[in-house]
C-alpha cells in the first residue's frame, strides 16, 4: 500500500497543482483593477520568495546548488519569467475563459518540443489529434472578436504566452534531472522577485508609496495572497515535483485541468460566450485529452 501511494504521489500532485492553477487567471483580472501586471507580479513573488528563504533560513528545507549544471536553470528562469509576463498582460486583454481555454495548447507545444530535444515521441495518434485543438484556436479567436473579448493584440500575448509555456514545461523536466523541485522553485523565485520589482518600481518612478498603495485595498490584498501563497508557491512545488517523476506528455495531460477549471470559472462569473466559442471549446478540449493520452500498454511497458 505504501509503495503504491508513493507511485502514485507525484500523478496526486499533478493533479492539484493544475487545478489550483485555475484559479489564476480569475485572481489576477480582479487584482489587476488595482494595480498594474508588473506590480502584481513583484508583490506575488516577493512574498513566495520570503517564505521559501524562511524554510531554508530555518533548515525545514535543505537545498544545495555546489557541482550543478545551471544551463537548464537559467532558459527555465528566463522561460518562466516570460511566461508570467505574457499570463499577466494576456490577462488583462482578454477574458478568463478566453485565456484558459486557447492557454490549453501549450502542452501540444510542450510535447513537440520534448520530442526535438528530450526524445519523447508522441504516438500517431497524438500527432492526428494536434490539428483539433489548433482549429478550436481558430475559431476561439474569430468567437472572441465578435464578441469583443479578444484584439490582435491579445492574439499575439496569447501566441507568446502558450509559447513560453510550453517551452518552460520541457525546459523544467530537462531541469529536474539536476534540481530538486524545491531548488528549481526557489531559483525562480529569487530571480522573478528581484527582477519585477525592479520594472515595478521604475514604472512607478521608484516611489515606495506607490508600490505599497494597492497592498491597502482588500479585494486586491485578498487576491495577490491566493496568487502568491497558492497558484505560485504551492503550485510550482507540485507541479515541479510531479514534472520530476513524470514523463513531459503525462505531465501535459494533467495542463488540461488548468483549461477547464479557467473556463468554468469564467463563464460561471458572467463571460459571454456564443457558439463559435463552445465549438472551439470543444475542439480544444477533445483534442488535448486525445493528445496527452498516454494508453496503458504503454505506461506498463514503461514502469517494467
Amino acid at each position: 500500500m505504501k509503495e503504491k501511494f508513493k507511485s502514485l504521489l507525484p500523478l496526486l500532485c499533478g493533479y492539484l497543482g493544475y487545478i489550483l492553477w485555475g484559479f489564476s487567471y480569475k485572481f489576477i483580472t480582479v487584482a489587476q483593477e488595482t494595480a498594474s501586471s508588473t506590480v502584481l507580479l513583484s508583490h506575488r513573488f516577493v512574498i513566495s520568495c520570503i517564505l521559501m528563504l524562511i524554510l531554508v533560513a530555518t533548515r525545514l528545507v535543505k537545498v544545495s546548488f555546489r557541482n550543478k549544471k545551471w544551463g537548464s536553470a537559467v532558459l527555465l528562469v528566463t522561460f518562466q519569467f516570460a511566461y508570467y509576463l505574457f499570463e499577466s498582460a494576456t490577462a488583462k486583454a482578454t477574458n478568463g475563459a478566453v485565456t484558459s481555454l486557447v492557454s490549453a495548447v501549450s502542452p501540444v507545444l510542450a510535447i513537440v518540443l520534448a520530442a526535438l530535444f528530450l526524445k519523447e515521441y508522441p504516438t500517431t495518434r497524438q500527432k492526428i489529434f494536434c490539428v483539433l485543438p489548433v482549429a478550436g484556436v481558430i475559431l476561439m479567436t474569430v468567437a472572441g472578436q465578435d464578441l469583443g473579448v479578444i484584439t490582435t493584440t491579445g492574439v499575439v500575448l496569447l501566441c507568446l504566452s502558450i509559447f513560453t509555456s510550453g517551452a518552460y514545461r520541457t525546459i523544467n523536466r530537462s531541469a529536474s534531472r539536476h534540481f530538486t523541485a524545491f531548488e528549481r522553485t526557489l531559483i525562480l523565485f529569487i530571480f522573478s522577485s528581484v527582477a519585477n520589482t525592479v520594472i515595478a518600481l521604475n514604472e512607478l518612478d521608484w516611489s515606495l508609496a506607490a508600490y505599497v498603495a494597492p497592498l491597502k485595498t482588500p479585494s486586491y490584498l485578498w487576491s495577490m495572497l491566493f496568487l502568491s501563497l497558492v497558484c505560485s508557491l504551492a503550485c510550482n512545488l507540485l507541479v515541479n515535483y510531479a514534472t520530476s517523476n513524470l514523463p513531459v506528455v503525462k505531465i501535459s495531460s494533467l495542463g488540461a485541468l488548468t483549461t477547464v477549471v479557467g473556463v468554468l470559472l469564467g463563464l460561471l462569473t458572467g463571460d459571454p460566450w456564443n457558439y463559435t466559442f463552445l465549438i472551439g471549446s470543444v475542439l480544444i478540449i477533445v483534442g488535448i485529452w486525445q493528445v496527452t493520452k498516454v494508453p496503458k500498454i504503454k505506461e506498463e511497458s514503461t514502469t517494467k
